[in-house]
C-alpha cells in the first residue's frame, strides 16, 4: 500500500503502491501480479515436496510414482544419454533398422515386403499413429474413431516462408541427433536433403487431407463395422479384421473397454447398436467411425506401392514412410533430449509465431518439471499440495463464503427490477445447479480417491526422464484413460491463485483458501473482499456469455446488453502505458468483475447479519484498531491487492490485444468506480476520479 496516495484519486496506486515500487517482473512473465507471487511460492513448496525422499516412497503408489517422475526430470546427470535411449526406442518401433552409422545415411531400409502389420502393431502399442492418422475411443459415442493426423504446419504455411523455416529446423534436428549418436555420420548437406524429402512427403499427406475436406463437409463421417473398415481400407495390405483385432487387443486394456457393435445383424448405425464390455467388446462387428473417409481412401492408395512387385518401388516407398515415422518419433521427444535440442525447438516455435512471447524455456528446471509432473499426475499433485504443503484449515471458511455468495446472488436476482419473474426463476435454477469445488480441482480425486490409485497402478517408471515419457505415452493409450480434468488446464492447479468456472462447476483451488487470502483470525470483511469477490466473479460467468442468457426473455436480454454497452464505453476510456484498452474484448471479464463485487459485498452483509449489534460494533472496532481501516474499507483493499501488478512496457500492447481481462490496475479502478460502497467508505467526493457521477450497473 501507499498511504501517501489519495484513494479517491487512484485507488489502484493507493492499494498497490508498495508492490509496484518493489516488484521486478521475472523473465518468464509478461506481467507479474500479487497472485503470481504467491503462486510461485506455492509451486516452489510443492516442488520441494516432490523432490523429497521418505520411507513411504518405497510403496509403489500414485504418490511415490509422481515423486519418481519429478526426480527423474530434475536430475541433470542421467546415467545414459537420452539420445541413445531414443535411438533404442526408434529401433523398437521400426523393424530391421541398421545398427551402425548408416542408420542416418541410409535410414529405414526395410527388407522388401516388410511386415506392415508388425510395424503398425509396434507403433500403436507405444501410443503412436505413426503420423498418418489418429485413433481414439470416443467416450461419448463408445466407438473407435479414426481421424486425420495433425500436421506441423497449415496447408498455407507449407507454401509460404514457414516452409524454409521448417526445412532449417528439421535439418538441424537430424544433424544434431546424428552427430550425437554417430559423430560425423551426416553432413549438413545430407541433413537438408533428408529434411526436404520428409517435408515434401508431409506436404503430399496434408494435401490428401485438404482435398477431402469439402467432401467431408458435405457427407460427414462414415460409420462402419470393424470388418467393413478392414475390407475397405486395409485387407489388401495383409491387415485383416482378425489381425487388426489382435493389434488393438495389444494396444488397449481390454478389461476397460466399452464399445458398440452391430452383431444383431442390423446395419452399422449408432441407434441400433449393442454395448459390449471387456474383452468381448472387440469383434468384427465393433463400430468404427472414420471422420475423414476421403483422406483414408487416398492414404491407402499412397501405401499401395509398399506391395508393388517392383523392388525399387518398394524400397523407395519404405524409405519415404520410414523417414517420416522417424521424424514424428523425434518430434515427440524433443523436449526430453539434452544439449541444444530445447534451444532448436524454441527457435522454431518463435520463428513460426514471432508475436507470441514463448517464455517456457526461460523457466527454471524445477518449474518445468513441476508442470510436467502435474500434467501426468494431476490428481496426485493436487492431493499432495493440499495435504502436505498447505493443510486444510482454510477450506471450511471458503465453503461458507461460497454458500453466502450463492445466496447473495439469489437475492440480487430477486431484487433486480428490470428482470421479469420467468427470467428470474430460470436464472435462479441455473445458479442453484452450480457445483462448487473447494480445495481440489481434480474431479476424480474429489469424488473417488481410490480411482486415482487404480489409474496409475499399471504405470511403470524409471530414473530416466525420456524412458518415462515413452512409458507414459503407451500407458495412456493402453489404460483408455478418460478425461478426468476440466478442459481449461492440463495441470493440477490447487496451488493456483486462479479460480475458474466451467461446465456448471466453480473451482476454488486450495491456494485461494489460504494466506494471504484466508487465514486464522483474518477479518471477515477482508476474506469476503478477496476470496468472496473471486468466487462471486466466477458465479457471474454463468450469465456473462450470450449462451448463459439464451433462456432469458427478449426484454431481459436487451436490458443486459445495454448495460454491457455502457460498460464497454467506460473501459474504452482507459489506457495502460499509453495503449488504449479494448472494452469490447474484455467485456465479459469486466462484467464478471462488476457483478462479482456487488455479489461479494452482499455475501459479506449476509454474514454480518448473523451478528448481534454489540458483536458487530466490537468487530468494527477490532478491525479498525488492528488494521487501521473500517470493515468496508478493508473489503475494498482486499479486493484490490490480489490484482496489484506490474507490466512490461515492451509487451503491454500484446497483453492488451490478447488477454480477455483488463490489465489489473484497470480492473481495480473500473470496478471501484462503479461500486457505491467504495465511495462511501473512503468518503470520495462526487465527480472525483474514483467516484464518477455516472456509474455503470450490470444488475
Amino acid at each position: 500500500m501507499d498511504r501517501s496516495v489519495d484513494p479517491c484519486k487512484d485507488f489502484s496506486q493507493f492499494a498497490c503502491g508498495l508492490f509496484n515500487k518493489t516488484t521486478t517482473i521475472p523473465d518468464n512473465y509478461a506481467a507479474f501480479t500479487e497472485m503470481d507471487s504467491f503462486q510461485v511460492k506455492y509451486r516452489r513448496s510443492l516442488a520441494d515436496c516432490l523432490g523429497s525422499k521418505t520411507e513411504e516412497d518405497v510403496v509403489p503408489n500414485a504418490r511415490s510414482k509422481a515423486k519418481t517422475y519429478y526426480q527423474a526430470c530434475i536430475q541433470t546427470n542421467a546415467r545414459q544419454d537420452p539420445a541413445l535411449e531414443l535411438l533404442t526406442h526408434i529401433k523398437e518401433v521400426i523393424p530391421a533398422l541398421p545398427n551402425d552409422s548408416t542408420f542416418f545415411t541410409n535410414p529405414f531400409a526395410y527388407p522388401s515386403g516388410g511386415d506392415v502389420v508388425a510395424a503398425v502393431r509396434n507403433g500403436l502399442q507405444f501410443g503412436y499413429s505413426l503420423g498418418f492418422f489418429s485413433m481414439s475411443i470416443s467416450d461419448s459415442k463408445k466407438i473407435i474413431r479414426f481421424g486425420a493426423p495433425t500436421f506441423q504446419l497449415t496447408v498455407e504455411q507449407y507454401h509460404g516462408e514457414e516452409h524454409d523455416v521448417y526445412v532449417r529446423y528439421l535439418s538441424e534436428v537430424f544433424y544434431s541427433f546424428a552427430d550425437r549418436i554417430y559423430p560425423g555420420s551426416m553432413d549438413r548437406q545430407q541433413s537438408v536433403a533428408l529434411a526436404r524429402d520428409i517435408i515434401t512427403f508431409e506436404q503430399e499427406l496434408i494435401l490428401l487431407w485438404d482435398n477431402g475436406k469439402a467432401v467431408f463437409t458435405e457427407t460427414g463421417s462414415l460409420v462402419l463395422t470393424l470388418a467393413e473398415f478392414t475390407a475397405r481400407y486395409t485387407v489388401q495390405f495383409g491387415l485383416t479384421v482378425t489381425s487388426l483385432i489382435d493389434v488393438l487387443q495389444g494396444v488397449w486394456n481390454v478389461t476397460r473397454l466399452e464399445l458398440l457393435d452391430s452383431s444383431s445383424g442390423e446395419s452399422a448405425t449408432l441407434e441400433l447398436a449393442n454395448l459390449r464390455r471387456g474383452p468381448a467388446a472387440l469383434t468384427e462387428f465393433t463400430l468404427v467411425e472414420v471422420s475423414d473417409p476421403v483422406y483414408y481412401a487416398a492414404l491407402m492408395e499412397k501405401i499401395a506401392p509398399l506391395f508393388s512387385a517392383d523392388n525399387a518401388t518398394v524400397a523407395r516407398t519404405l524409405r519415404l514412410f520410414g523417414n517420416y515415422i522417424m521424424k514424428n518419433i523425434l518430434m515427440e521427444y524433443m523436449d526430453y533430449l539434452p544439449g541444444r535440442f530445447p534451444e532448436i525447438q524454441q527457435a522454431f516455435r518463435a520463428a513460426l509465431d514471432p508475436l507470441t512471447v514463448n517464455r517456457k524455456q526461460k523457466r527454471p528446471l524445477w518449474d518445468n518439471c513441476l508442470s510436467r509432473t502435474s500434467t501426468i499426475f494431476p490428481e496426485t499433485v493436487d492431493m499432495m499440495f493440499v495435504d502436505d504443503v498447505l493443510g486444510k484449515q482454510g477450506l471450511d471458511k471458503a465453503k461458507i463464503v461460497g454458500a453466502n455468495v450463492e445466496q447473495s446472488f439469489l437475492n440480487l436476482l430477486t431484487e433486480t427490477e428490470w428482470m421479469d419473474e420467468e427470467t428470474k426463476n430460470v436464472s435462479k435454477a441455473k445458479l442453484k445447479s452450480v457445483r462448487q469445488i473447494v480445495g481440489h480441482d481434480n474431479r476424480l480425486h474429489k469424488d473417488n480417491a481410490s480411482l486415482v490409485e487404480a489409474k496409475f497402478e499399471m504405470l511403470k517408471l524409471t530414473d530416466s526422464q525420456l524412458v518415462n515419457a515413452i512409458q507414459i505415452k503407451s500407458w495412456k493409450l493402453r489404460q483408455n484413460i478418460p478425461p478426468t480434468r476440466n478442459s481449461m488446464s492440463e495441470e493440477s492447479r490447487s496451488y493456483s491463485y486462479n479460480a475458474y468456472f466451467i461446465e456448471d462447476t466453480i473451482v476454488i483451488p486450495a491456494g485461494l483458501a489460504s494466506p494471504p487470502m484466508v487465514g486464522p483470525n483474518y477479518p471477515p470483511s477482508y476474506i469476503y473482499g478477496g476470496l468472496g469477490f473471486i468466487t462471486a466473479h466466477e458465479f457471474s460467468h454463468l450469465f456473462t456469455s450470450p449462451d448463459g442468457r439464451n433462456s432469458w426473455s427478449y426484454l431481459a436480454q436487451e436490458r443486459y446488453r445495454q448495460n454491457i454497452e455502457d460498460l464497454v464505453l467506460q473501459y474504452n476510456g482507459f489506457s495502460m502505458m499509453g495503449v488504449p484498452l479494448n472494452g469490447t474484448q474484455s467485456a465479459e471479464e469486466n462484467a464478471a468483475d462488476n457483478s462479482g463485487i456487488i455479489v461479494a459485498y452482499g455475501a459479506y452483509k449476509l454474514w454480518e447479519r448473523t451478528l448481534s449489534e454489540a458483536e458487530r460494533e466490537a468487530m468494527e472496532k477490532l478491525t479498525l484498531w488492528y488494521t487501521g481501516y473500517t470493515p468496508e474499507q478493508l473489503f475494498c483493499i482486499a479486493f484490490a491487492q490480489p490484482f496489484c501488478g506490474v507490466y512490461d512496457r515492451n509487451t503491454i500492447s500484446e497483453v492488451i490485444s490478447t488477454d480477455p481481462h483488463s490489465p489489473t490496475p484497470l480492473r481495480i479502478i473500473g470496478t471501484m468506480q462503479n461500486f457505491p460502497p467504495f465511495a462511501t467508505a473512503f468518503k470520495c467526493p462526487v465527480r472525483s476520479y474514483m467516484n464518477p457521477a455516472k456509474k455503470v450497473a450490470i444488475w
